[in-house]
């Protein structure tokens, strides 16, 4: 979680639904991988929770689930089922038959928006792309198992503060000195060379570049 322009958050992931948080309006962005385990654990939650303790509202925030095993790729035991309803009860939608009578075919992104939604994020989304069917694209842990490879990538899903420089030319010593990274075109966050923060708007002299890192 971070408030900070030009701090790239990322989530690696092979099969597991990484997620990216957003609120537009106090800054605030986030990310988190999320396994069943870190699903029905709570770690959605918990990283809406440390949003909010840096400025951030649920019902403002915005998530993205990125590439991850779709339901129709996603086989496990009658065990995680019963797991999840002790746990959860909310998670019975999100577990059907498979073809042999002890498996399930288990929704993860799905599961993961409806803790989203429960937990008050209003807006969520999911891209959609099953990590373990398309080879061409991803990476898959399960994929990498059955096929017998003895390893396998990883994706990586970020996500970060559009970041501005100031340049300006009051500031005493070396253009290091003179830096400065902004948040948000002439409302910028300055970090002055004392460490200080302050919002002010642009002075004469001083210049604005977009930064693209």
């Amino acid at each position: 979680v971070t408030a900070r322009a030009g701090v790239i958050l990322s989530a690696l992931s092979a099969d597991c639904a990484p997620i990216l948080f957003c609120d537009p309006q106090s800054r605030v962005v986030a990310s988190c991988h999320a396994g069943w385990k870190g699903a029905l654990g709570g770690v959605i939650e918990s990283t809406i929770k440390a949003m909010c303790q840096q400025g951030a509202k649920a019902e403002r925030i915005r998530a993205v689930i990125g590439p991850c095993i779709q339901q129709a790729s996603y086989e496990v035991g009658a065990d995680y089922e019963a797991t999840f309803a002790r746990e959860d009860p909310e998670s019975r939608p999100f577990f059907i038959q498979a073809n042999d009578l002890d498996k399930r075919m288990f929704d993860l992104p799905g599961y993961c928006q409806m803790r989203l939604k429960r937990a008050g994020i209003a807006e969520s989304a999911s891209t959609g792309h099953d990590t373990c069917a398309d080879a061409a694209q991803f990476y898959s842990n399960r994929r990498a198992v059955k096929t017998g490879e003895s390893d396998y990538g990883r994706l990586i899903s970020c996500i970060m503060i559009r970041a501005y420089l100031l340049i300006s030319p009051s500031w005493r010593g070396s253009l290091e000195n003179r830096v400065a990274i902004c948040q948000e075109g002439v409302n910028c966050r300055r970090l002055l060379p004392s460490g200080a923060a302050r919002h002010l708007p642009l002075q004469e002299g001083e210049i604005l570049l977009r930064a693209y890192f």
